[in-house]
């Protein structure tokens, strides 16, 4: 069947005007390019829809995206503002598509995403009361969303993944104060939007592969990580996922052959916060004390200790460091027992 008309036939009648088979492919080709950490490119591509739609929602927060994935990717703040610029002109222009037509199902999903996304960014600044706020708010719109159309997928791969984490309090969501979880809707939810979501699928597909790290499927989880990183050759977090998947499966060797992997692509981007460092000595220091190899452990605890880092960033890694003294206090103490 040809692309262009399976793509048509996907979309429901209240997609005429947005988006049409062309745009699909254009949002699917960002998304794509996102995953694939070619962020600049990606946001050409939504330039070119925002061009096209400048009154619309959409192309404000896809490339809003962008810059979310980017700055997460290198655990910075570098693009807040162009991230804020562009979430709150989604979110403005959403409430005036609203204003216009109330049963316009993408006006709630493009402000329910907005809320959420700005929830996750404010999180990892913690902003607590604003990210509940913002949080529940994203919630309620996605489920808006899906009352006026039960077809839109794609609403499930946020929805999903609030219902999820909300419910475990675990993985990125883990400071997050937002309630009305649901752990095995959220794990329905994503495995609906990776099979029927217009543009979605394989962002549900990246955060069910956290969800199954989550729920101990270790091997599925490194799985599906295995074949995206195929299909996205470039993206460190499908290396993540897998040197996660491997530390909880206890295959400690292969953990850290991916932690290993992810410095040397840290380290040649010459990433500026040293964030991502940090988290890997970490895990690497958690496997090898898990294997008994109590001074290589050491060595990584001393390499964390030493590095020079921004204040807000040693502030965002004070639960890292707890840990890390804690584990230094255990291996002196078994290393003076042996000796």
């Amino acid at each position: 069947m040809n692309t262009t008309i399976a793509l048509a036939a996907l979309i429901s009648p209240v997609l005429a005007d947005f988006p049409d088979s062309s745009d699909v492919g254009l949002i699917i080709s960002g998304i794509e390019l996102t995953l694939n950490e070619e962020y600049s490119q990606a946001r050409e591509l939504y330039s070119e829809l925002q061009t096209k739609y400048p009154r619309h929602p959409g192309p404000p927060f896809f490339i809003a995206a962008t810059y979310q994935a980017e700055m997460k990717d290198h655990e910075d703040f570098e693009y807040e503002q162009e991230f804020v610029n562009n979430i709150e002109l989604s979110i403005d222009l959403a409430d005036k598509l609203r204003n216009e037509d109330e049963d316009d199902a993408w006006a709630y999903y493009f402000m329910g995403a907005s809320n959420l996304y700005w929830a996750l960014f404010e999180g990892r600044k913690d902003g607590k009361w604003s990210v509940a706020h913002k949080g529940i708010r994203g919630k309620n719109l996605m489920e808006k969303c899906l009352g006026i159309d039960s077809t839109m997928y794609d609403a499930l791969a946020g929805l999903g993944s609030y219902r999820y984490w909300g419910d475990v309090k675990g993985g990125i969501f883990a400071k997050l104060p937002f309630v009305g979880g649901d752990r095995r809707q959220g794990i329905e939810d994503l495995r609906i939007a990776a099979e029927k979501s217009i543009f979605s699928g394989d962002l549900a597909q990246s955060a069910l592969i956290y969800v199954y790290i989550e729920e101990g499927k270790y091997d599925l989880a490194d799985s599906l990580a295995v074949g995206m990183r195929k299909k996205y050759p470039h993206s460190k977090s499908f290396l993540w996922a897998r040197a996660f998947a491997n530390l909880e499966a206890e295959r400690y060797e292969s953990a850290l052959e991916f932690f290993d992997s992810l410095k040397a692509i840290i380290e040649q981007e010459n990433q500026s916060s040293k964030y991502n460092l940090v988290q890997i000595s970490y895990n690497k220091m958690l496997c090898h004390y898990n294997m008994e190899r109590y001074a290589d452990a050491l060595i990584e605890i001393d390499y964390c200790e030493n590095m020079l880092l921004a204040h807000d960033v040693r502030d965002r890694l004070d639960d890292i460091f707890d840990k890390l003294n804690d584990h230094k206090k255990k291996i002196r103490k078994i290393l003076s027992s042996d000796g």
